[in-house]
This record gives structure tokens, sequence and C-alpha cells, in this order.
């Protein structure tokens, strides 16, 4: 997800929904897309940058 304000916002004024669609943490799947663990059976949130060169794991705990 691209990390705008208005993003960020609706993911931590709802972050009990995201964290039912999204139960896996962002980092094992950043962990897996680098090819250093298998991918995990759920989803996972990831943030990226305006620039879309960056990404990174959200924190739905």
């Amino acid at each position: 997800m691209r990390a705008t304000k208005r993003n960020r916002a609706l993911v931590r004024d709802h972050r009990a929904f995201f964290r039912a669609r999204f139960p896996v943490a962002g980092d094992r799947w950043l962990r897996a897309l680098a090819g250093e663990a298998p991918a995990p059976s759920a989803p996972g949130l990831l943030w990226v940058d305006l620039r879309g060169t960056r990404l990174w794991g959200a924190r739905l705990a």
C-alpha cells in the first residue's frame, strides 16, 4: 500500500479490520520476496514509499 498520509491514517483508524484481512506480518512477506524464506500462506500488508523505491512491513499488532 502506498504510504501516503491518508492511507496510513486509514490503517491506523481501522487497525482491527486490516489485522483481520492481513494476518501475516509484512516483514515475513519481505523475507519471502527477497528469497530468504518461503512465502507465507496468508496475506500481509506492505508499505511502499511515495517514489515506489522502498518496501517495509506494516505494524498492525
